[in-house]
């Protein structure tokens, strides 16, 4: 802010003189800011995600200005206020904040948001198949270090392991069934759960061949 003083100078004989000193402050202090930390996120279907807002504080300001970039794997798009949630790609996108007091001082700082894809499992093995003929095999491409988890219906049972890339199955009832599987990602834990629907038919009559 600016201060203005007047001064008055008089001498013994009355003569006076007059002058202004004007004296201005100047802040120069930035704002500080709690910027939001970095955000990992599995891929939702909406692509909307809730980013933490950002904070700040100044020294002898309330009148604080914040906006912010983001930019990266999410298409450009810039804001105001302290809420960037909105639309985020996958991959690593980066939320630049811009924090301006009243005085013109800047603050900036930066938040990377990282969105990770689900696996897509797809199952493959015997459909239709036939009830009480054996087994039968169903099975994913493994990827990498990706686990899995099996589950059948209660018409058929699981003959050994169900984690893995592939299971053995007998089914034991006719009828609708199905197999299901969740794959997760190592390393991100994003996961996808996909069912495989199963017609299991009744094992064919054999009829013997008489001869007259």
């Amino acid at each position: 802010g600016t201060i203005t003083r007047t001064w008055t100078a008089t001498d013994v004989c009355g003569n006076t003189t007059t002058a202004t000193q004007v004296i201005t402050v100047q802040d120069k202090t930035a704002p500080v800011v709690d910027c939001p930390p970095s955000q990992t996120f599995c891929i939702v279907p909406d692509n909307n995600y809730i980013i933490p807002p950002i904070s700040a504080t100044d020294n002898c300001s309330s009148n604080l200005t914040i906006s912010y970039d983001v930019s990266g794997a999410t298409t450009p798009r810039s804001g105001t206020g302290t809420d960037a949630s909105g639309i985020f790609n996958v991959g690593v996108s980066t939320i630049k904040w811009t924090v301006t007091d009243a005085c013109g001082n800047t603050t900036n700082c930066t938040t990377t948001v990282t969105i990770n894809p689900l696996p897509d499992p797809v199952i493959t093995g015997p459909d239709p198949t036939c009830v009480n003929t054996g087994t039968v095999t169903y099975t994913v491409t493994q990827v990498g270090c990706n686990t899995y988890d099996w589950t059948v219906s209660a018409g058929g049972t699981i003959i050994g392991s169900n984690t893995g890339s592939s299971i053995v199955v007998q089914w034991t009832t006719t009828g609708p069934q199905t197999v299901t599987i969740t794959e997760t990602v190592c390393g991100t834990g994003c996961k996808k759960t996909v069912t495989k629907d199963i017609t299991v038919n009744p094992k064919p009559i054999t009829t013997p061949i008489t001869h007259d």
